[in-house]
């Protein structure tokens, strides 16, 4: 398997000498490699803790944006109490508030592609992931108590900041506690999404190269998905440093992996071990 590796990571130029290998084993290989391309994900997640500087700087941003159409009402004694009647707000493209007075259907935010959904109760928070309730706080427990929604509307911006920092740090709390869930749905997007690549382009090009030097489709789609082994790397970068250019250039280095295997088709030995 190192030779494979070596071959589909650097030298082409040998990757026809494996186009006699079982699909499965050629599959198994892709596999592994996306679960590599994931890892990123999966180490950046144990690494921090609560909310990025970018999400709490959008939520202040999405707030005062929105404050006209935002509750209006304060919290105190663990106890929410609205005095305006607005209906339920979806935040930014992930998040959807609930108020006390809206029926919670799923179905609605799933639609929109919306993650969580935070329902406003008058003594609790329920928190829900992709339509299933995961955790219920109390307005206490999270360190609300004593918020009056009015300082949206204040020009007073030292104390607009002290009521984001109590916002903020629920958020980062609420967040600490769905990391499992949302580690292993970033996770798995990721692994599927670098097999997916693999599997849909080793496809496209499999078809184009039947025929080409006698190679049936099944050596051509074999061929194909070593060479595009590459795209993997290139998620892992992309996961890494957030640019998604290199999981492009992967994807490039791969069809040009994959012409440099079909020029040397027939100038080596097949090699099945």
């Amino acid at each position: 398997m190192l030779k494979r590796l070596r071959a589909s990571m650097a030298n082409p130029s040998a990757i026809p000498q494996y186009k006699g290998d079982n699909v499965l084993l050629v599959l198994l290989y892709i596999i592994v490699l996306s679960f590599i391309a994931a890892l990123p994900v999966l180490i950046k997640s144990v690494k921090t803790s609560g909310a990025s500087v970018a999400t709490k700087y959008e939520i202040r941003e999405i707030l005062i944006e929105n404050r006209d159409d935002f509750i209006e009402g304060n919290i105190n004694d663990n106890t929410l109490t609205i005095t305006n009647k607005v209906e339920g707000t979806v935040i930014g493209d992930k998040v959807a508030i609930i108020l006390p007075t809206d029926e919670y259907e799923p179905t609605n935010f799933l639609s929109v592609q919306v993650y969580y959904a935070v329902k406003l109760n008058e003594h609790n928070i329920e928190v829900y992931f992709f339509g299933s309730k995961i955790k219920t706080y109390t307005y206490t427990n999270l360190g609300l108590d004593g918020i009056d929604f009015s300082f949206l509307h204040d020009n007073n911006y030292k104390e607009r900041a002290k009521v984001f920092e109590q916002i903020e740090a629920a958020y980062d709390k609420v967040i600490n506690d769905v990391k499992p869930f949302w580690t292993t749905f970033n996770v798995l997007s990721e692994f599927f999404m670098a097999f997916s690549i693999t599997i849909m382009f080793s496809l496209v090009l499999a078809f184009l190269g039947r025929g080409i030097k006698g190679l049936v489709f099944k050596e051509s789609f074999v061929m194909a998905m070593y060479a595009f082994a590459m795209s993997a790397i290139g998620q892992v970068l992309d996961a890494l440093y957030g640019f998604n250019l290199f999981a492009y250039i992967g994807c490039f280095i791969g069809f040009v992996y994959y012409i440099f295997a079909l020029r040397n088709t027939g100038n080596v030995k097949t090699d099945n071990i």
